[in-house]
């Protein structure tokens, strides 16, 4: 017979209400992602993606006259390229980009400090409003740096610490 024990099966449990939880988050946020009008600055950067500016003068731009550095306008200009379908589709990084920095945040307090502790930070991430307007509604850097923060966290955790003793 094969039989699963209580805390693995808790654990599968857990995953998939994790990756439930993911993807309710993704479609909300790709589903209301016009909540809020795009505002001045991500208008510049759509702008300058959109009308033919090549990479050399929108590196220009970007590096002497806005206060952003170009990465997340460099990943937009080849995800404008690639599907130029509407304000949903443009903002699709950022969402994902914020789903990438929740997984990232929980594993490495997860890491740190047991699962229950990965579970509380995921939890509180999902359930965060400022992850979901100023990170995944916003076309601009924030969620990209929201996730190189938080896999920067995991990585140092990662390398520093000794995996958590299992009580």
């Amino acid at each position: 017979m094969n039989f699963i024990s209580a805390k693995n099966r808790s654990s599968r449990y857990v995953f998939y209400i994790k990756l439930i939880l993911l993807i309710w988050f993704g479609l909300f946020a790709f589903i209301n992602a016009d909540a809020q009008s795009l505002w001045a600055d991500e208008l510049s950067s759509i702008g300058f993606i959109r009308h033919g500016l090549n990479l050399r003068e929108m590196f220009s731009i970007y590096l002497y006259l806005d206060t952003n550095l170009p990465l997340y306008s460099l990943i937009l200009y080849g995800w404008y390229r690639v599907c130029p379908y509407g304000e949903e589709f443009l903002l699709l990084p950022s969402i994902l980009f914020c789903i990438a920095g929740i997984i990232c945040l929980s594993k490495a307090a997860e890491r740190m400090a047991g699962k229950k502790s990965g579970l509380i930070v995921f939890l509180l991430c999902i359930c965060s409003n400022t992850i979901l307007w100023q990170g995944a509604w916003e076309a601009r850097c924030y969620a990209l740096v929201f996730f190189l923060a938080a896999l920067t966290m995991y990585a140092y955790i990662a390398k520093t610490t000794a995996p958590p003793l299992l009580i």
